[in-house]
């Protein structure tokens, strides 16, 4: 019975009267204003976002040295940059597939990250190259 109560009294409804006085009561509690809840209208976080930099933009998951690695393969391979060579080694490729990737691209046109994909997939460089004519 307490639940029921308790349920009815969260749904703002008075508890059904068991006796005569609690007639006279829940009468009285009907003339007697329920109180009222203020909507708060709650508006969305606001979320500031840095402003637009070179900094802001560049691929960071690494040390400075590795930075500047990039950079030296970037300045290299004209065909890439700093940025797509940390976004591959971010996700997980290793430099030196890295350097392979682009000095594939740079002997037979295959894309740096079509010959990474490649080696995701299962193939090795050795197998790669010899599809691409670069090995017999």
């Amino acid at each position: 019975m307490f639940l029921v109560f308790l349920a009815m009294l969260l749904a703002g409804c008075a508890p059904p009267p068991q006796s005569v006085h609690d007639q006279a009561a829940a009468t009285s509690l009907s003339t007697v204003e329920q109180p009222t809840v203020a909507s708060v209208a709650t508006e969305p976080p606001v979320v500031t976002l840095p402003e637009e930099t070179t900094a802001a933009t560049e691929v960071n998951c690494g040390s400075p040295e590795v930075n500047d690695l990039a950079e030296s393969m970037a300045q290299d391979y004209d065909f890439t940059s700093r940025e797509e060579i940390m976004d591959w080694f971010c996700s997980g490729a290793e430099f030196e597939d890295i350097l392979l990737a682009l000095e594939t691209e740079a002997q037979v046109g295959l894309p740096a990250e079509d010959a990474l994909s490649i080696l995701v997939g299962g193939m090795g460089w050795e197998e790669i190259w010899q599809d691409y004519g670069l090995t017999e």
